[in-house]
């Protein structure tokens, strides 16, 4: 399982941690997103999630904290991307950029919003962001989708990364795979 903020590179590490092991990657934002900007029930997800993770292994990304009970129990490892705010942000801007400028979609046809419907989004995220501090979480917790610090402490399958070199030397040492990986290789990212 990989976690980390928006813009911390999830998906790329992913991507390319699953075709080092040879096993299909389950992106968590595209089972979340209908076309249009739509969010999937809670319990659409979470059964589109348990119908992903029925192979034998796989790598799973994305933000998954209200996914933590089913991704979770069945993770062997836990990657987490901890980088400082000026890594996530300028990384976030940059792909921001990128999507707006080429005018890609992403994530079941979806455009990146601008005007009017970007503020919309916006504000919807960060209403929810601040209940969630508001419901006890900390600021990390809540901007930055870091678990809670007393859940990461206390599971020995968490490998937390500070620094994208951290997290490179750590990927580039998994030799690629022919084929599937072994039924031990479920990481959620």
């Amino acid at each position: 399982m990989v976690c980390g903020a928006g813009g911390a590179g999830k998906t790329t590490f992913a991507r390319e941690l699953a075709q080092r092991l040879g096993v299909p990657l389950i992106e968590i934002d595209a089972l979340r997103w209908a076309p249009g900007w739509r969010l999937a029930p809670r319990e659409v997800l979470r059964e589109r999630v348990e119908r992903a993770l029925r192979s034998e292994a796989w790598v799973a990304e994305g933000p998954c904290r209200d996914l933590r009970d089913v991704l979770g129990a069945r993770a062997e490892r836990i990657l987490w991307l901890d980088y400082p705010l000026p890594v996530v942000v300028g990384r976030s801007l940059l792909r921001a950029v990128e999507r707006v400028v080429c005018h890609r979609s992403i994530l079941n046809g979806n455009r990146p919003p601008l005007g009017t419907e970007a503020l919309l989004l916006l504000g919807r995220m960060l209403r929810r962001r601040w209940a969630r501090v508001f419901a006890g979480e900390t600021l990390a917790e809540a901007f930055l989708n870091r678990p809670p610090r007393h859940l990461l402490c206390a599971d020995r399958r968490v490998v937390r990364f500070t620094r994208p070199e951290q997290a490179q030397a750590w990927l580039s040492g998994i030799a690629p795979l022919a084929g599937a990986g072994p039924a031990g290789a479920n990481l959620s990212v």
